[in-house]
This record gives C-alpha cells, structure tokens and sequence, in this order.
C-alpha cells in the first residue's frame, strides 16, 4: 500500500482487534496476523520545538489585556492546558 504510517496503523488495529476476537471466539484456529509486521514508510515525524511564553512575557500579556481576556490569560498561563484544552472549556 502507498499509505502513511499512520494510516497503515489505523488499518490495522481494528483488523487485528477483529481477528484476535474471533480467535477467542473459537471462529478461527490460528490468528493471521500474529507476528505480522509492516515496513514503515517514512522515518517518524521529529518533535516540535515547544516555546513558552516566559514569566516576564506572561505579565506583559497579562498586564495589557483588559476584561475577560485578561481573566482567561490568566487561566491559561496558570493551568498549563494545551490550546485544544482551552478551546474546548465552556
């Protein structure tokens, strides 16, 4: 297949989760995929480089913001959730 890692992965695991069940359902005898592996395609991705705001930029950004904005940078800095965490609170 010309697929990502990733994608083979996302292929795979619900197969391999089907069949395991059915092996345990006595509906097979042996697991086809038991020891089965893939070549990967790609190298895995490098990790980002993360840049935190520093506690001096954070009382800057605190300091300028007015209203509920400043109430929900403070949140922010304060707890450490990730963005998606974030945008997510109601």
């Amino acid at each position: 297949m010309d697929c990502s890692n990733k994608r083979m992965a996302n292929i795979l695991s619900p197969l391999h989760a089907a069949l395991q069940d059915a092996l345990h359902d006595d509906l097979i005898q042996p697991n086809p995929l038991l020891g089965w592996t893939y070549q990967r395609n790609e190298a895995p991705a490098t990790k980002d480089h993360v840049d935190p705001f520093t506690k001096e930029e954070q009382q800057v950004i605190i300091e300028e913001a007015t209203g509920q904005i400043k109430n929900q940078c403070i949140v922010f800095f304060w707890t450490g959730m990730r963005t998606s965490e974030l945008i997510a609170l109601e």
